[in-house]
């Protein structure tokens, strides 16, 4: 009779633990986590798909592709176009994240820069990868690779190794000139 309480108890502590081990230990857990909190915030996730962007992409068609995002858009020049659309993520593809901000330059999509968070550099671009194929590498003036990816009517550019200090962690999705 012992045996069997014993028993008992062994197997509701494990599923009681088993939780918060998983939330806590991997890295699956820690993503799904990390997430969860940042919708409890009222943030959205976005599923972004890069080879659909192009940049005959207008304003009004982004906003019907993410109706419940609240982008705040203004003019604002950069050096990516005259007018820009941001809003705060909770994730991108599943992937912890900050925020997105779209740029355009005479009503058309120029360039998009996704903010994510520093530990899931590796988890983003094993992501990209997996979506676009391997990257192509190419040298910075720093001797820091930068990843690229075709995409759409554009290329994917992120950083290649760690990020320093004062690196933001972000990636950027570039038009095609033309």
């Amino acid at each position: 009779m012992e045996f069997k309480k014993l028993a008992k108890r062994i197997f509701w502590t494990g599923v009681l633990l088993f939780p918060f081990f998983w939330l806590v230990f991997t890295d699956e857990g820690q993503r799904f986590g990390d997430v969860l909190l940042l919708k409890l915030t009222g943030r959205e996730e976005v599923r972004i798909n890069f080879d659909e962007l192009y940049p005959s992409i207008t304003e009004p068609q982004l906003r019907q592709v993410w109706p419940d995002l609240e982008f705040e858009c203004r003019d604002q020049a950069s050096a990516f176009g005259s007018r820009l659309c941001a809003t705060d993520i909770a994730a991108f593809n599943k992937i912890p994240s900050r925020y997105v901000t779209f740029f355009f330059a005479d009503e058309r999509l120029r360039a998009m820069k996704i903010g994510y968070q520093r530990a899931y550099h590796g988890a983003i671009t094993n992501h990209l990868d997996g979506m676009l194929g391997a990257a192509m590498v190419s040298s910075r003036t720093d001797d820091d690779g930068v990843y690229q990816w075709r995409a759409g009517g554009g290329i994917v550019v992120m950083p290649q190794e760690k990020l320093g200090k004062n690196d933001e962690p972000a990636l950027l999705w570039l038009a095609k000139a033309g």
